[in-house]
């Protein structure tokens, strides 16, 4: 019997019935779609298979330790192309990074899987097999054959079609964002966009390809076939029937859809592309849809997932911003007003039963405590140095999130229907009264830059608020910085898949203005650690594979450009150190602009001093153990720190670092802390900031380093004297039998709920006890309070210093130089009134102050620091990562080289965690 590949179509006289039969005999049959099938079969599996490994933690093992050292890393490149493309735009000489090696495996998978789907095989099933039962597709038998079809070309082209329509949906869901409809965002997976974007863009591209090739196979076989009789090709008479031009349709929006995400525009143009997307996609799948009815379902489907989450997230959007209420109830006016100013204490102190955990007031006498709450709803912008805005929000609604998590922001005076991505700093707490979202949003290009210069203005124009603005009852206008209307949808994000109290340390290594990510996660483990249950600040449960709470100590290494910049959340870090002391917390701020005076291994110029290591101490807490590894203090060893001033590899380029300019050099370290874009302007006052912080860190050091020696001496002494680490718990007492008393010695106990810890009898408070130093060493106090006087100095008096500490209080006045208007045109030489200057209020001032300390220029080995932390901790390491895409390869490579599969499967430690973020969409 012969089965021609090709059936022959009747001849009948009118045209429009010919093509309509020709196209019914060229369909393909229901079991055809076996194909589609089998792709999504494989998509349950693999989802099934990864929900059961992050639900039962089985990534830690010896397997899932080879996986991560292979599937973390991510190259970058520095080629001549990228120089190419320096020059002729007159822009810094950008590295270009690729994905994750476990981000391209991924996709390389979806690729081959989809591809041997459909091209492997016979194309056309005979309808009498019977896959599955899957006829759905109902075609006269007399015109259908009714044998399969090996391959031929209008075969290839139904099976890519097929293919490219059962692709649509999961190409969607990698698109989504808010649950229940991003599927991969549910709890069994917590995999949301930002993880899932790379996905989207490439399954989306072979979704073209797919779509193209069914084009070119179909034109194939009409410009091939000719109607019986006629010399004129099929091709002619198929723009008689209707579905074919919806076909054509739906293939150009598609195509013209592709041209407009490349990525230059997607990253140049976001708005620009995001319009065209929301426009676009819905008629391109309309139009496919049309195109084949008898499979349109797939289409179908997507398109209404995709209004289904949109649905989704406008209502929550409305119930997040307040819309669902016309007037506010008088407990929230009341919640309000007798919460403004109190930022700390909303996000600190819980109010619950009188026995729970409290927390110590900060340490000042003469200084404003109380940072400026704007009414829900609204933003207080502030101008930072390096063109940052720190932006402030009180939601009108009780909302929750978990540490790292991003909001999508929107300002209308900036722009009406934009949203962009943010990271908050702040962090959740059940327990508050305020919803209180902090940004820090620095200036790029478009929208970024638009809100940069809009605050500018204001601030030049000595302008509160832009008007007209109408504000609830009793607003209190803030005494800087302007008040912005201001919308947000969220949170997002797949950092609330992380245990983080599962992991016995915490790495924070953040570059830039990546550091909203790492000061979430600092706040929220220091709050755990001082014995905050982690579900109350946002952390979500832990599933049946966690070990529970092992968390014992967290790091955090911030790589900043200038010292000045260490302004943007020096209060944050200051809280988290009053919160616990070392070795529980150790923080490390690395300024990478500097110019260094002798060779590349020159020793740093600051003749340091280090203590020997002291013996660690546990933080306070039944369940914590002591941990007896030795740490050094916060200045670590000149091994920690490379002074060499140039950047020669990010990840595994193998681009030889002799053959690269001094300038590239530069340029190379530039991108550990600025991202793609950063706006370089300045305020005025941000030299005189950044030489201050300098001047005021190499003080604090050198009195430390006074300290030391000091209590050195008091060792020869028969009654010497000691530091002592008190945390909050313990001076003002906490619940539990053993957690307040168990870093005192048992003589002195008592003394810990009559005496109060924090004392202003000098201008560093430091507790001492007749206790000996113990063997290992002195332990450096681990918090200085630097107290100023209760009355402005003049900004022009000079006062002779008797010490340090009075260097330091001249250094950082209660009123910075630069707060007083009659004074700015002598700042940087400055003449023009309009240009926005810097503000820094006392409270900031001090707390500036203190973090100076641990302030100091060169980049830091991050290798060496994984390696520390690592062989010192009693479980496993976690690593937090955000920054420009040279320091994110940087520390996957450090990541990856240090995991040791060989000592996770003899001694069950070692295994090493990676959390990123990243906005590369």
């Amino acid at each position: 019997m012969i089965t021609p590949a090709n059936p022959i179509t009747p001849n009948i006289s009118d045209d429009a019935e010919w093509i309509k039969t020709y196209l019914v005999m060229h369909s393909m049959s229901g079991n055809s779609l076996c194909y589609a099938y089998f792709l999504w079969f494989g998509v349950a599996i693999v989802s099934c298979a990864f929900a059961i490994l992050h639900l039962s933690g089985c990534r830690g093992n010896v397997i899932g330790a080879y996986w991560s050292k292979w599937g973390l890393r991510r190259r970058t490149w520095r080629g001549k192309y990228t120089l190419a493309v320096s020059r002729r735009t007159g822009e810094r000489p950008h590295p270009e990074s690729l994905p994750s090696n476990g981000q391209l495996l991924c996709v390389s998978v979806l690729f081959i899987a989809v591809l041997l789907l459909a091209f492997v095989g016979p194309d056309y099933i005979s309808p009498s097999y019977n896959f599955f039962n899957l006829s759905t597709i109902s075609v006269d038998p007399d015109y259908r054959p009714q044998y399969t079809i090996t391959k031929a070309w209008w075969t290839s082209g139904g099976r890519t079609g097929i293919m490219a329509f059962a692709l649509l949906p999961l190409c969607i869901l990698f698109a989504l964002k808010a649950p229940p409809f991003a599927l991969f965002a549910l709890p069994a997976i917590q995999m949301h966009f930002d993880k899932l974007a790379w996905l989207h863009r490439w399954s989306g591209r072979l979704f073209w390809l797919l779509s193209t090739a069914h084009v070119l196979f179909w034109s194939i076989q009409l410009l091939t076939d000719q109607r019986m009789g006629t010399s004129h090709l099929a091709y002619r008479f198929a723009w008689q029937h209707r579905e074919f031009i919806y076909g054509w349709v739906g293939y150009l929006l598609l195509t013209l859809l592709m041209a407009l995400s490349v990525s230059s525009l997607r990253k140049r143009k976001y708005d620009v592309f995001y319009t065209f997307h929301l426009i676009l996609f819905p008629l391109a799948i309309t139009a496919s849809a049309l195109h084949h009815p008898p499979i349109a379902w797939w289409c179908w489907s997507a398109l209404g997932i995709w209004i289904g989450e949109r649905v989704w997230r406008g209502t929550w959007y409305l119930y997040c911003n307040g819309y669902f209420r016309l007037h506010p109830h008088r407990s929230q006016k009341q919640r309000y007003s007798s919460n403004i100013g109190t930022l700390e204490r909303a996000l600190l102190n819980p109010v619950s039963a009188p026995d729970s955990l409290t927390y110590p007031p900060f340490a000042l006498t003469s200084l404003d405590t109380s940072p400026y709450l704007p009414p829900p709803g609204y933003a207080h912008a502030e101008l930072l140095s390096g063109a940052m805005v720190r932006v402030t929000y009180v939601t009108p609604r009780s909302i929750s999130w978990a540490p790292g998590q991003h909001f999508l922001v929107n300002i209308p005076v900036i722009s009406a229907t934009a949203t962009h991505p943010f990271t908050t700093v702040s962090v959740y707490d059940e327990h508050s009264l305020t919803n209180v979202l902090v940004f820090l949003i620095r200036s790029k290009t478009g929208w970024t830059r638009k809100l940069w210069q809009y605050v500018s203005k204001l601030y030049a124009e000595d302008e509160i608020y832009p008007a007209p603005q109408i504000f609830p009852e009793a607003t209190i206008m803030p005494k800087s910085g302007v008040l912005l209307k201001m919308y947000v949808e969220g949170p997002f994000g797949s950092s609330v898949r992380a245990q983080w109290g599962s992991h016995s340390t915490i790495l924070v290594v953040v570059g830039g203005s990546g550091v909203s990510f790492g000061l979430s996660i600092l706040e929220f483990a220091c709050l755990c650690l001082a014995g905050r249950d982690g579900k109350q600040l946002g952390a979500k449960p832990a599933w049946w594979g966690s070990r529970g709470f092992s968390m014992r100590r967290v790091r955090f290494v911030w790589l900043i450009r200038e010292f000045g910049h260490i302004q943007w959340c020096a209060s944050i870090i200051r809280r988290c150190m009053s919160i616990i002391p070392p070795p529980a917390l150790e923080v490390q701020i690395f300024v990478t602009n500097f110019y260094p005076k002798g060779p590349s291994t020159a020793l740093p110029s600051e003749p340091f001093t280090y203590p020997p290591p002291t013996e660690a101490l546990p933080v306070a807490g039944s369940r914590f153990a002591r941990d007896d590894t030795p740490r050094l203090g916060i200045y670590g060893t000149n091994s920690l720190v490379d002074l060499s001033g140039r950047t020669t590899t990010y990840g595994d380029e193998g681009r030889d670092p002799v053959a690269i300019s001094s300038d590239d050099l530069d340029d190379y370290t530039l991108y550990l802390t600025n991202f793609e874009g950063d706006n370089g302007a300045e305020l005025v006052g941000e030299a005189l900031l950044n030489s201050q912080v300098k001047k005021a860190g190499k003080l604090r050091r050198a009195t430390t380093r006074k300290l030391v020696k000091s209590s050195t001496a008091e060792k020869e002494r028969d009654t010497p004297r000691q530091y002592h680490y008190k945390r909050a718990s313990q001076a003002y007492g906490r619940h539990g039998s053993d957690s307040a008393d168990v870093l005192l010695p048992s003589e002195h106990r008592a003394e810990v709920h009559t005496t109060p810890h924090w004392r202003s009898d000098s201008q560093f408070d430091i507790e001492w006890s007749p206790k000996p130093p113990s063997a290992a060493g002195i332990a450096l106090p681990w918090f200085v309070d630097l107290r100023f006087p209760s009355t402005p100095r003049s900004a022009t008096h000079v006062e002779a210093p008797r010490g340090p500490n009075e260097e330091i209080a001249n250094l950082f006045q209660p009123r910075f130089p630069f707060s007083d208007p009659a004074e700015r045109d002598h700042i940087n030489g400055s003449k023009d009134a309009k240009q926005p200057h810097l503000h820094v209020n006392e409270r900031e001032l001090h707390d500036i102050s203190v973090v100076a300390e641990y302030t100091r220029p060169g980049k830091p080995k991050i290798p060496r620091i994984l390696g520390d932390e690592v062989r010192a901790a009693n479980g496993s390491v976690l690593v937090a990562c955000c920054g420009p895409a040279s320091l994110d390869a940087m520390v996957r490579k450090a990541v990856a080289a240090a995991i040791n599969p060989m000592r996770i499967h003899r001694e069950d430690t070692g295994y090493i965690e990676l959390v990123s973020e990243n906005f590369d969409y």
